[in-house]
């Protein structure tokens, strides 16, 4: 297998216990689930493969070929996350407009003055994610619902044109129709060019079959079961 996370002994603590591991974890191109029990680590698992979080001493870890933690800006520039409470909560007061504004002017140099979008150019950034059902620009983010909430946050972290999408707990939302809907969005993302590693309590294989890029199962809470098939 083509593998984007190569890891052995992963694992990491704080002064309170094990946070997760050790873990041995091989995912490869496509959509992979890092599955695991609520309180199991899978969150900060998910942070680590993206080089927002180091792992602990012992742990052996790389993510598209670059060694982690001594790469982790090239690994960082390499992959996105979206769906992490509170690394990119949304400011509920502000519009649709505004948030991808704030993104664009981030992404921006620092000299550039950087408009508001217009809907069109909303519906742009959006396209590959709502699949055509990119809300209002002027909607206010308190007015999404959590499906779109979501799809707007993973929206906002491809304008950085990463090569893998972190996303956490797919349960986040809650309607069976709306976590189908995710699952074919990080179908389409895989058919674009970019892998997906989202993090579940639940497996979802109802949803599984429609999918044209099967879902690798990397599951967290017993090691032994770590990167099957289903």
């Amino acid at each position: 297998m083509d593998s984007i996370v190569h890891a052995r002994n992963l694992q990491l603590a704080s002064h309170r216990g094990q946070v997760y591991g050790p873990l041995d974890l091989d995912l490869g191109h496509g959509i992979s689930v890092v599955y695991g029990s609520m309180g199991s680590g899978r969150t900060s698992v998910l942070l680590t493969l993206a080089g927002r979080m180091r792992p602990g001493a012992g742990s052996e870890l790389s993510v598209l070929g670059q060694s982690l933690p001594h790469r982790v800006r090239a690994v960082q520039r390499r992959t996105g996350i979206a769906g992490f409470a509170p690394i990119d909560d949304l400011d509920a007061s502000v519009t649709v407009a505004a948030t991808i504004r704030e993104r664009k002017a981030w992404l921006a140099p620092w000299w550039r003055f950087v408009r508001e979008p217009d809907q069109d150019e909303a519906d742009r950034v959006c396209a590959l994610a709502f699949d055509g059902r990119t809300p209002p620009a002027n909607a206010l983010i308190w007015e999404l619902n959590d499906v779109d909430q979501l799809l707007l946050k993973m929206s906002v972290a491809l304008m950085a044109s990463p090569e893998v999408l972190f996303v956490d707990s797919i349960e986040q939302v809650q309607e069976p129709e709306g976590r189908a809907f995710l699952w074919s969005r990080f179908d389409a993302l895989v058919d674009a060019g970019v892998d997906v590693v989202v993090a579940a309590a639940s497996t979802d294989v109802v949803h599984w079959d429609a999918l044209r890029h099967r879902p690798q199962l990397a599951a967290i809470t017993n090691p032994d079961l770590v990167s099957q098939e289903f």
